[in-house]
Order: structure tokens, then C-alpha cells, then sequence
């Protein structure tokens, strides 16, 4: 029998700390009693990566920032600095990123990780054309729902307004479920506050003149999931402007870097330089497990069209605005090799939803859309993502 105190144990109680309620970790070393819950949970879960471990992977100690505004535990941005070509813009320093960083590890539990990671799923199998296309469908039908959201949205709206308008979108077009529920992030929410992305409780921020928005939706359309993000402004904002400016270049730059397995396997720490050398923070922190994207799949008819999400209460808040037929996939996967985080080594092949998240400053700016994996290259669905439009104030 292993120890609760052992490193093996401590492991995977951070591996399912998403399961488990945020109290009963508290520190990287994991409680005796966290850890007895854990170990049979990561059996059936497969394990996941949690937060205040990932933190010391990654080697980070963010000190939370004194803030007046609407959200808490938010991380302040890095002091802002100047890449090449100008500040907000890739220019010339993505040659002056090295290609072998990978993030520091405690040395038991990294080592685990990393090999859980590494395994090659089914979801690394290079989707066939037709898959190609029913997916790039249902991307279609996301953008459609945040893109339509954006131009109906106006100061006073709520964030649980705007989520229940992109649900009702999508159900109106025939879709049953998604892999998430529809987020809505408002001002410093859009900072991704450590460990709490996700959709707001109640009624959340109200738009107000000035701030930003992120619309993140999941739709499953015909069994295939479109899984996007898109950030908005409310009236003409230059900072969002050079941050659109700096995520479209590293978008433009992305399929090059899966399409080499050589360069695809440090590709989180590459991203992670990039954003730190243009004066962002990486956003990663506001997702547990720290991941800056994750494989979708093709559901079959039972789960593609299962309307229900499991109660909050006792599975916890992560579980309860994911749809079920993803947590069983992503379970059954191992989760390690499914998400894109600083200890992913396995194959990249297959279909990811991309995610980039910067903090810049005040707000938090993110795309996220599908990328296609294959052998011998990497390319986006289409380039619906590009389209720019400001919210009347």
C-alpha cells in the first residue's frame, strides 16, 4: 500500500484537484486526507493536473495584485516591455524565442506527468476529410453564436444575460448540448482569475462603456464540437487593438510549429515566451490543469444529444459546466494527453481547440478555435476568428 505521504500519492491528489473541492488542497505538498480522496478518484478520472502544482511546475509565484475593480486573486500583469516590430507585435522576436525551453519540474511528480502525458490516445489519429468538414461546421455555427452575440450586445447587458442569449442561440439552430456551457466574461474577469475560468453564477458583471468581453461557446453540431472564443470591446480601445494585433501574428505563426513534431513538443513554453517578450502575461493560470488548449471529439448519438450537466453539488463547479459525454471522454483518454499544458510530450496530432490567453494590463484578451493536426502538417478551419467588431458603447 503506498503512503499518503508519499510523492506518488501527492501526485495524484493534485492530478484530480478539479474533482475535489478547492479547500481540501491547499498547498502544493497535499493533506493525508486530500490525497486518500484522490487515489481512488484518479482511478476512475484518469487524473488531471492541479493548479497550485502546476504553479511550481512551471516554476511561477504570482503574487495577487491589489485591485479596485469587480474580481478577485486576478495575477497583475508582467511590467510591459517592447517586442521586436513594436509593442503588442511578434515582429522579429519569434526567431529570438529558443525551441528547447520547457518549464521546470518537481522532480517525482513532473516525471509522471510528463510519461502520462506522452501516451498517444485515439485522439491523435489525423481526422479524415469528412471529419474535417463536420467539425469545421460546427466551428461555423460557434463563431456565428459569438459574433451575433457581439453585435446584439450593448452596456447594461449581463454576463448571465449574454450566456443564456448564446444558449438560446444555439438551441433555436437544433443543438442539444455542448462541450461546455456558454461563458460569458466581463472586464477583470476576462484576466482569467486563477483557477476560475468559466461561466458566471447568476446574473455576474454588467457591460459597462470601456470594458472588454470574451464569448467562449461549445456547440456539438451533428456529434462534432465547435469550440471557440472570442474577445470584443465596448467602444474603440488601442490596448485591445495591439492585443488582437499580437494574437493574430502568433495564430499566423502556430500551424508551422505542430506541423514539426521537433518544435510542436515545446510548444507551450514557445507560446509562453512570445507573449512574456511582447509585455503579456500568459493567461494559463485562470485554467485548472494550466492548459492553453485541449483535443475535442466526435460524439456519438447518445451523448451528442444528452441535454443534462451533473449538479455542482457534490461534483463540484468544473464538473458541472461540462457536458458529461466529455468528461467520460477525456477520462477514459488518461485527460494528460488530451490537454496542451508545459508537460504535454505526447503526439499533437489530431484536432485541438487553441486557446491563447494574455493579460494585458487591465483586461484579458483570447481566441481559441480548431486547429487540424496531420502527420505532415497543421492548418485552422477557416478564418472566422478575424473578423473584428466593437460593441457599441
Amino acid at each position: 500500500m503506498v503512503d499518503s505521504g508519499t510523492p506518488a500519492r501527492r501526485a495524484t491528489a493534485r492530478w484530480v484537484a478539479a474533482f475535489i473541492p478547492p479547500s481540501a488542497i491547499t498547498s502544493t505538498a497535499a493533506s493525508s486526507r486530500a490525497a486518500r480522496l484522490a487515489w481512488p478518484a484518479a482511478r476512475w478520472v484518469g487524473g488531471r493536473i492541479g493548479m497550485q502544482q502546476i504553479l511550481t511546475i512551471s516554476g511561477q509565484k504570482p503574487e495577487p495584485r491589489a485591485h479596485s475593480g469587480r474580481a478577485s486573486n486576478i495575477v497583475g500583469p508582467m511590467s510591459r516591455g517592447t517586442a521586436p516590430g513594436g509593442p503588442g507585435a511578434l515582429g522579429g522576436g519569434a526567431d529570438m524565442v529558443r525551441n528547447t525551453t520547457s518549464p521546470a519540474m518537481a522532480p517525482m511528480a513532473g516525471r509522471l506527468e510528463r510519461w502520462v502525458s506522452g501516451w498517444r490516445t485515439r485522439s491523435a489519429r489525423p481526422p479524415t476529410a469528412p471529419e474535417v468538414e463536420g467539425f469545421r461546421r460546427a466551428q461555423r455555427l460557434s463563431f456565428d453564436c459569438a459574433q451575433a452575440a457581439a453585435e446584439a450586445m450593448r452596456p447594461g447587458w449581463t454576463e448571465g444575460r449574454t450566456q443564456q442569449w448564446m444558449a438560446d442561440y444555439l438551441r433555436d439552430r437544433g443543438v442539444k448540448t455542448w462541450l461546455h456551457k456558454p461563458i460569458a466574461a466581463f472586464a477583470e474577469r476576462t484576466l482569467a482569475p486563477d483557477a476560475a475560468w468559466g461561466p458566471a453564477r447568476g446574473d455576474g458583471l454588467t457591460l459597462r462603456a470601456g470594458d472588454v468581453a470574451i464569448l467562449d461557446c461549445s456547440p456539438i453540431v451533428d456529434g462534432y464540437t465547435g469550440d471557440v472564443a472570442y474577445t470584443v470591446g465596448v467602444g474603440d480601445n488601442a490596448e485591445l487593438t495591439k492585443a488582437h494585433t499580437f494574437l493574430s501574428e502568433l495564430r499566423d505563426l502556430l500551424p508551422a510549429r505542430f506541423a514539426d513534431p521537433a518544435t510542436a513538443t515545446h510548444v507551450f513554453a514557445w507560446v509562453t515566451a512570445l507573449m512574456e517578450l511582447a509585455g503579456y502575461q500568459n493567461a494559463v493560470n485562470g485554467y485548472v490543469g494550466h492548459v492553453m488548449g485541449h483535443r475535442v471529439y466526435r460524439h456519438g448519438p447518445l451523448t451528442a444529444n444528452f441535454p443534462y450537466f451533473l449538479p455542482e453539488r457534490p461534483f463540484g463547479y468544473l464538473a458541472s459546466w461540462h457536458a458529461p459525454g466529455f468528461l467520460l471522454k477525456i477520462a477514459r483518454r488518461g485527460v494528460l494527453p488530451e490537454e496542451l499544458g508545459p508537460l504535454h510530450t505526447g503526439p499533437k496530432t489530431g484536432v485541438w481547440a487553441i486557446e491563447p490567453h494574455i493579460r494585458a494590463g487591465e483586461f484579458g484578451c483570447k481566441f481559441e478555435e480548431l486547429l487540424v493536426v496531420t502527420d505532415d502538417d497543421a492548418y485552422w478551419l477557416d478564418d472566422l476568428s478575424q473578423r473584428r467588431i466593437t460593441i457599441a458603447p
